[in-house]
């Protein structure tokens, strides 16, 4: 026989009937055990004792003849009812009844009716001497009296709903307001106490106030009329408790079963209820009812209530009786209407229609006791449990989620965020150096997980080295320049792609990548190389740095710090001569692959001075033709070494120096004012529509402005999608052709290596892994900077390889000379003096509707220019 088609027990069946339905509460029976009195009794105490102990619980023990229904029930729902005592390891409120307790409260006051039966007193009068002992004993009962467990859980309760709606306002307010930080602290702070005192003022409403009264109003018995005063309606129930008839304990026993309809209440939207965590139903034990006792009539009046009302219970009553307590023949659990008024028919069958839609089976389950009794059907096994403990748990867990939410967010607003592991608060920002992505900049992210996914793949036991990008990888505070990255974005295509193609053709060991943040502008490059130098040492494995794409001094410091590691560095976009000077020589482990300021300054004065910018020799200028716009900023370098090379190649130029927009612009004025041919411009890209409008304003047309590459960013960007209205009037000097076409710039004589990159940004734009703009030129120089190290490993490894895979890369990239993404590519073999050898010089220049023009490609040498004009 089956499991599902064994007898079930008595104990499996007390416990089906107390455990709670998990979506839809049903009907509940009164189960009456009758035969002798006490074996009637025994059998209703050993009915529930599997699950007494485990469930809100009341029993009404001894006889009852001389007792109230009033008075039973104030044993199990008064204020020190048994029934609203919690419950042992439940970890739920105990049931809660401010309804039949304000009943009860109305009873008692009928001493103090009868006390003043001798005096006189009008209605008003009598309701006047009810208003002060009900307040003293609502506030009595208020959350500010209870104990702090209680009152906390009561405030819980109403949470949800003002801290969704103050918690949305402050996050919209922290997020569109640039505000200082200790106003969005003020905002949070603020939003939290409003949540929580509305949710406190609620609690103390629903708890002590008026607002839980007006059930009265809507119940059937003795009903509270519409703009009846609490007090008018408690003196209403202590008189109407003197007159013939059960309408008050009617009303009693219905306010009692409201109350455990609440505790029992499920989820509300804007309510923290915790009836949905319960899961066991209360349990009432009336073990001997006699005839006419007030246990019988407890036991008659629940089934009228149940049957009238036809709302389930939440209650199991249990009961022992020496004969059933009603007529069984005659017994019908739906009120007969009768009348034999014919006029009063519209009302009886409204009446009628109204209990016609409460349909409800008899509460009453009748279990006549055999001779032997029943100990036979409860089986040796243990009883099961008849509450889920999972359900409390996951209720206080949302408690817990909401109360902590407007917290965590609001602390996560208004403080720093948490760095990952290596990495360190700075500026506002992590820098350091990890593997971890979490804390960097989530425009960047994407680009970041792909190089981590492919770290992944490499397989378990697979031997690796690491190359590690160095860059900045978070985005600057609020107000500042956001550029630097859309260079990083184009770099970290290049770095994936080379890192991609190198570990599908490697045989032996695999690459790594793991990242570097410098934090923005790179002015945390030197505590971040520090790290990685720390680092390094406990970890061979490090080969190679690529990145450092900033002329910055922390730059040049990270330089020295790096080199004194004795790690290689490949830089991509860094110009400045003096990056790469540690001391009073260059750093012997400082690669890289732009062409510095020297050979850009070199390349300027030959086509401004020689060539002439319109080529055939015309129009030439001289040292005193020219105004040198230099952008002085602490720490910078780019600028001022660039114009220090420039006036070293040509002799006899004027330089005026700028820190901010208003400061270039009289430099403009005054230069133009001077009498200059020529204004050669060597600040960043963020002034450059500065430079346009003050060259408007200022100078006439015969004056020329020209600048160095950090602006071809920002020409490509004017130019591209605009060519028939952009208005910049520029010569410059570039590292790549600033020309655009479907999004990817158009380079001379392609390689296999190109090929690969453009792919890969196809293929990143057509995923949206990168920023929405980004530039191409970096993606190749970030592809080309990975590809040198992977060709110095190769060459090591030929060479027989070995652990320190770090000084092999650095002896092998001594001399190296290869072709790749951006062109072609050599080092020089000496110790120190590493900057690549003819690397390419574009001569562009964008005029008033038109395109960007090529005028010529350089390759400049140490002393000469080496130029081949229109392109030739």
């Amino acid at each position: 026989m089956g499991a599902q088609n064994r007898p079930r027990s008595l104990v499996d069946i007390s416990v089906s009937m107390v455990r709670r339905a998990r979506l839809r509460d049903r009907f509940l029976p009164i189960v009456v055990f009758v035969g002798e009195v006490a074996g009637a009794a025994t059998a209703a105490r050993r009915f529930v004792e599997p699950v007494r102990r485990r469930v809100p619980f009341a029993a009404i023990e001894g006889p009852t003849e001389a007792q109230s229904v009033a008075d039973l029930l104030g044993h199990v729902a008064g204020e020190r009812g048994d029934m609203g005592a919690r419950v042992r390891w439940s970890f739920l409120p105990a049931p809660r009844f401010p309804l039949a307790q304000f009943v009860l409260w109305a009873l008692g006051q009928r001493e103090q009716l009868q006390e003043e039966a001798g005096r006189i007193l009008g209605r008003r009068a009598k309701q006047m001497e009810f208003n002060q002992p009900l307040r003293l004993w609502l506030t009595g009962r208020g959350p500010s009296w209870q104990a702090p467990l209680a009152r906390a859980e009561y405030i819980t309760r109403f949470l949800p709903l003002p801290v969704l709606a103050t918690g949305s306002v402050s996050f919209a307010l922290t997020r569109l307001l640039d505000v200082a930080e200790w106003a969005n602290v003020a905002i949070w702070a603020g939003a939290l106490l409003v949540a929580f005192g509305f949710a406190t003022l609620s609690a103390a409403n629903w708890s002590s106030g008026h607002f839980r009264y007006r059930w009265f109003k809507s119940q059937r018995y003795l009903p509270r009329e519409r703009s009846e005063a609490l007090a008018a309606y408690a003196l209403r129930i202590a008189e109407a408790a003197g007159e013939p008839g059960d309408l008050v304990d009617r009303l009693l026993v219905n306010a009692f079963h409201e109350d455990l309809r609440v505790a029992y209440r499920r989820l509300r939207p804007w309510l923290l209820w915790p009836g949905w965590g319960r899961s066991a139903h209360a349990v009432l034990l009336l073990p001997q009812v006699g005839r006419g006792d007030a246990a019988h009539r407890l036991l008659t009046l629940t089934h009228d209530v149940r049957a009238a009302v036809g709302r389930p219970v939440p209650l199991l009553v249990v009961a022992g009786a020496a004969e059933p307590p009603f007529d069984v023949d005659e017994h019908r659990h739906v009120d007969v209407e009768h009348t034999g008024d014919v006029g009063r028919l519209p009302e009886v069958y409204e009446r009628w229609r109204e209990a016609a839609q409460r349909p409800t089976p008899c509460p009453y389950l009748l279990i006549d006791l055999p001779p032997d009794g029943l100990e036979d059907l409860y089986g040796g096994l243990p009883a099961p449990r008849a509450d889920r403990r999972e359900r409390a748990l996951v209720y206080w867990a949302v408690v817990a989620l909401v109360v902590a939410a407007p917290l965590f967010f609001g602390v996560r607003t208004v403080l720093p965020p948490v760095c990952a592991y290596g990495l360190t608060m700075r500026d506002g920002q992590c820098v350091g150096y990890t593997t971890s992505i979490e804390s960097f900049d989530d425009d960047l992210k994407p680009l970041l997980a792909l190089i981590q996914r492919q770290n992944a793949e490499i397989p378990a036991g697979v031997e690796t080295f690491t190359v590690v990008y160095f860059g900045t990888l978070t985005r600057a505070p609020v107000g500042q320049d956001h550029t630097a990255l859309v260079g990083t974005a184009g770099e970290l295509i290049g770095v994936a792609a080379r890192q991609r193609d190198y570990n599908e053709s490697a045989d032996a060991m695999r690459m790594r990548v793991t990242f570097a943040n410098a934090g923005y502008g790179f002015a945390n490059a030197e505590f971040t190389a520090r790290r990685l130098a720390e680092q390094s040492e406990d970890d061979e494995s490090v080969a190679a740095v690529v990145g450092l794409g900033w002329s910055r001094e922390e730059v040049r410091r990270a330089v020295g710090v790096l080199g004194n590691a004795q790690l290689p560095m490949v830089s991509t976009t860094s110009t400045a001569d003096s990056v790469a000077r540690v001391g009073e020589s260059q750093s012997a482990y400082f690669f890289r692959l732009a062409a510095p300021n020297s050979r850009q300054a070199l390349v300027a004065v030959e086509w401004m001075t020689g060539i002439g910018l319109e080529g055939g020799g015309k129009p030439v200028v001289t040292g005193s033709d020219v105004t040198v716009l230099s952008q002085v900023e602490a720490k910078e370098l780019y600028s001022e070494d660039l114009a220090d090379e420039f006036d070293r190649v040509l002799e006899g130029t004027s330089r005026k120096r700028f820190a901010d927009a208003a400061q270039l612009r009289q430099a403009v004025r005054e230069a133009c004012d001077g009498g200059a041919k020529l204004l050669y411009f060597t600040g960043r890209a963020r002034y450059l529509h500065t430079l346009r409008d003050a060259w408007r304003s200022h100078c006439a047309d015969g004056v020329v402005t020209m600048a160095g590459d950090d602006v071809i960013s920002a020409v490509a960007d004017s130019v591209h999608g605009k060519t028939s209205d952009q208005d910049l009037e520029l010569f410059f000097v570039a590292l790549t052709d600033a020309r655009v076409k479907d999004g990817v710039a158009a380079p001379t004589g392609k390689s296999d290596y190109l090929s690969v990159v453009e792919r890969w940004i196809a293929r990143a734009r057509e995923d949206k892994v990168a920023l929405p703009r980004y530039s191409s030129s970096h993606a190749w120089l970030g592809h080309d900077a990975v590809l040198v190290v992977t060709e110095a490993f190769s060459k090591f490894t030929v060479q027989g390889g070995g652990r320190h895979v770090r000084n092999g890369i650095h002896y092998n990239l001594r001399g190296l000379g290869m072709k790749g993404a951006s062109g072609q590519i050599a080092f020089s073999d000496g110790v120190t003096g590493h900057d690549a050898l003819n690397r390419p010089l574009w001569l562009m220049s964008v005029r008033q509707g038109h395109s960007v023009k090529v005028h010529g490609i350089c390759r400049p040498t140490a002393t000469q220019a080496r130029c081949e004009m229109d392109g030739k």
